[in-house]
């Protein structure tokens, strides 16, 4: 992962049996209400299954 990314954990909770502890955890359904909260510039890397 390039240095400055961020990591968005986008799994279902169901499906968080390995821990992210550097990511931000958005669960699927959230993502459109919180878009804010990611940068606009820079890599965004989505964890997902």
């Amino acid at each position: 992962m390039d240095e400055g990314a961020v990591l968005v954990d986008v799994r279902r909770h169901e499906d968080d049996s390995v821990e992210l502890p550097s990511a931000v955890r958005v669960p699927p359904d959230e993502i459109p209400s919180r878009l804010a909260e990611l940068p606009r510039t820079g890599a965004i890397v989505l964890a997902c299954t």
